[in-house]
């Protein structure tokens, strides 16, 4: 995603970010509190694209939307295949305004 696009959105706009990001955040820790709910995937570990995802949310003041809502275990992946995960983000202000994030 590119840093002067995130840039150009005013403060007072809302950021939703969807694209395949091909990583895995992994469960939550410190210092990602801030950007991963209580649903985030616990059973993998954080892999290069899923700390980019993270530094991300962290310079944006972005969350990974998929972590507020817990899923079924077939649904807790958007998309799985090897590595590869798919993630929504979402500004941090907007909390819980959307109904569920997901995939399909």
């Amino acid at each position: 995603m590119k840093k002067w696009l995130i840039s150009k959105v005013k403060d007072t706009d809302n950021i939703y970010a969807m694209r395949d990001f091909n990583g895995r955040v992994g469960k939550r820790r410190t210092p990602w509190e801030a950007h991963l709910r209580p649903f985030s995937e616990t059973t993998t570990k954080c892999n290069r694209n899923g700390e980019y995802l993270l530094n991300l949310c962290a310079e944006h003041g972005l969350v990974a939307s998929n972590t507020f809502y817990q899923h079924k275990r077939s649904q807790v992946l958007t998309w799985y295949k090897c590595n590869n995960i798919n993630y929504c983000t979402e500004s941090t202000t907007t909390g819980q305004k959307a109904d569920h994030a997901k995939d399909g």
